[in-house]
């Protein structure tokens, strides 16, 4: 998960459909659901100061307190840093309050200042990497920096290093590290909620190592077992009640000490500060069960991630932007599939009839003229009712020749209503080719049926991408760009060109810039192998 994207885009709207990715809803390990409410401020209790909202945009110091604490932290800091702190407090940022308990910027600021840090992490530091990121979220880096040898001693005095050579300490140096999903949901975090990102570095930089989170279950899941569940094999620490309230306890494992002070003498160059060693730790340490090492940038396969020993799963990525940003979140999934294989899954609110236009779509594109005549055939034909109508009377045959092969129990193996509802509709098309025009040939009517399903899957993600955009949220998503190789980014906006094409402004945590790039959805959308969407 170390592609940096930006390093072969330049937004010039580059149009790439060598893969043929289909789409998929998770809904078997959701993490919240359709009936979870909206609009998540709404669901914030205002007794226990959950709502991740500021009070009001606030640009200057009003009382003697807030004049104080501003005093004392300007104090510790240097002339350029002291000038970013007066831009992040005209800003309206240093005043804001949307954190977990209601606290501001400012008094988290001001606790990382004066408050007892961790032994061998500077409280100066710590506070001017936070202006810094609050100044300037993009700055936010994956890469970890090396280890000089004088805390060598401190490795090998583990007890459980969980390292071979000390020549994996430097690997993920070079690599840029696997913490591109840390990194992307610790910037959206810092971007969206600078108290809350202020309050969870305070508390981890703190000497309880820890922050806790008040949430409710049904921000994991709708059902509270599942929740339960999914809290429980996470592994992560919480307490709750008979009600629907909940508190998590959030951590980075013990190893994550070492790169933090590291970080604090020796960093350097386009490397992470101390601050994103502990915020991107915990989010890998929560996600992984527990089980990261921030030594060596590994974790251990669990339930969530089988053959994955380093980054993240899509449901782990998840649950950690769920427990970092404190609201159901859920995630679309992209499988690429063989052109001539087995059919591929469509969500449930995608029409036959948006199938059909995207069939069309794709036909006009082709230079044979007679292909328009298809148009109003396929208009008559993939009707949804009708569609409906054959999908049903499918899984009935099938349901019942399953319950006669298996002597009346209960039917085994009966693909799902998407998939057959899939195959009716790929059958309709290829039907009216081939009475349309009598020379197609089997290749072409594949060939024309996965780009019309390529098209269909890749405009409801545009649309799902864009509705959560337009909700006040960034997308967090994952590309290939090869395959087994991966990457995260977060898109933050989505724009038109001159010629009408979308363009995503993206962060890429692994870009050695500190500013946005500008990618074409014709090019990502292919890529793309899941995203992080409001629920």
């Amino acid at each position: 998960m170390v592609n940096n994207l930006s390093a072969n885009l330049i937004y010039k709207g580059i149009n790439n459909h060598n893969n043929t990715p289909s789409i998929q809803k998770k809904n078997n390990t959701n993490f919240g659901s359709n009936n979870s409410t909206q609009d998540n401020k709404a669901s914030y209790s205002v007794d226990n100061l959950r709502a991740y909202q500021t009070t009001g945009i606030k640009t200057s110091l009003s009382d003697k307190e807030d004049f104080a604490k501003y005093s004392e932290i300007s104090a510790i800091l240097e002339p350029e840093t002291r000038k970013k702190l007066s831009e992040v407090l005209h800003s309206g940022i240093l005043l804001n309050n949307n954190s977990n308990d209601g606290s501001s910027v400012l008094d988290n600021l001001h606790k990382m200042a004066v408050e007892p840090r961790i032994q061998g992490l500077s409280a100066k530091n710590l506070v001017t990497s936070a202006i810094d990121t609050l100044h300037n979220p993009e700055s936010i880096t994956q890469h970890f920096g090396d280890v000089p040898q004088e805390f060598y001693p401190a490795i090998y005095n583990d007890p459980d290093p969980g390292i071979s050579s000390f020549e994996e300490l430097d690997m993920v140096k070079e690599d840029g590290s696997f913490c591109c999903v840390a990194a992307s949901i610790e910037y959206n975090l810092a971007k969206t909620a600078p108290a809350e990102f202020l309050r969870m570095a305070t508390g981890l930089s703190s000497e309880s190592y820890s922050v806790t989170k008040n949430m409710k279950l049904s921000d994991i899941n709708k059902d509270r077992n599942t929740a339960l569940y999914i809290l429980d094999s996470f592994k992560l620490p919480y307490k709750t009640d008979n009600d629907d309230n909940l508190e998590v306890t959030i951590s980075p494992d013990r190893k994550a000490i070492i790169r933090a002070r590291v970080q604090t003498s020796y960093q350097d160059g386009n490397e992470r500060s101390a601050l994103d060693v502990l915020m991107q730790s915990a989010l890998m340490n929560i996600s992984s069960q527990q089980t990261y090492n921030s030594l060596n940038d590994s974790r251990i396969p669990g339930e969530f991630s089988p053959e994955i020993y380093r980054g993240l799963s899509e449901i782990e990525a998840t649950f950690g932007d769920t427990i970092f940003e404190g609201k159901v979140k859920d995630y679309i999934v992209y499988q690429n599939v063989d052109i001539n294989g087995f059919l591929h899954p469509i969500i449930n609110n995608i029409s036959a009839k948006t199938v059909m236009d995207s069939t069309v779509s794709v036909l006009s594109d082709l230079p044979n003229n007679s292909f328009s005549q298809i148009n109003d055939r396929l208009h008559k034909q993939l009707h949804t009712d009708e569609i409906n109508t054959q999908t049903q009377n499918i899984l009935t045959e099938l349901q019942t020749l399953s319950s006669m092969q298996n002597n009346g129990n209960s039917p085994e193996d009966i693909p799902s209503e998407d998939a057959v509802k899939e195959f009716v509709i790929r059958q309709t098309i290829s039907n009216v080719l081939k009475e349309n025009i009598p020379d197609i040939t089997e290749e072409q009517i594949i060939e024309i049926t996965e780009s019309s399903f390529q098209r269909t899957m890749q405009n409801k993600v545009k649309e799902d991408i864009i509705n959560t955009l337009n909700n006040g949220s960034n997308v967090i998503v994952g590309y290939l760009s090869g395959d087994t190789s991966g990457h995260e980014i977060t898109i933050i906006e989505a724009k038109q060109n001159e010629t009408g094409d979308t363009i995503f402004v993206c962060n890429d945590t692994c870009d050695d810039g500190a500013e946005p790039i500008l990618v074409s959805a014709d090019y990502l959308l292919p890529k793309m192998h899941h995203a992080i969407i409001d629920a």
